[in-house]
């Protein structure tokens, strides 16, 4: 898969200004696309908190970073259930969403 989509990257013209950011769950085909074109990876948080659940009870600063990234989704997750209640979408929901994570 990987051999295609470098391929499509060198044959189709969109493809050669290709650039930004992509969020990368840590598999080989996406990086291998990233070192070619120079798109700059970006780690999925649920994927990084995996690997702190493993040392945070032996590790206080691994600990204060895990209940950090909680205290994110829970972030998120409130800003979620108020832009349902509230019936908002679109810039209404991304408003709400920004004056929840300023708060």
């Amino acid at each position: 898969m990987a051999e295609e989509l470098l391929y499509l990257a060198e044959v189709h013209p969109a493809a050669q200004d290709v650039s930004g950011y992509a969020i990368d769950d840590q598999g080989p085909t996406i990086r291998i696309v990233m070192e070619e074109t120079g798109i700059r990876r970006l780690c999925c948080w649920t994927h990084g908190k995996r690997s702190f659940k493993l040392f945070e009870d032996d590790d206080p600063v691994v600990k204060t970073l895990a209940d950090a990234i909680r205290a994110l989704y829970h972030i998120e997750h409130d800003a979620d259930r108020a832009i349902a209640s509230a019936h908002a979408s679109g810039q209404a929901a991304v408003a709400l969403r920004y004056h929840i994570r300023r708060d």
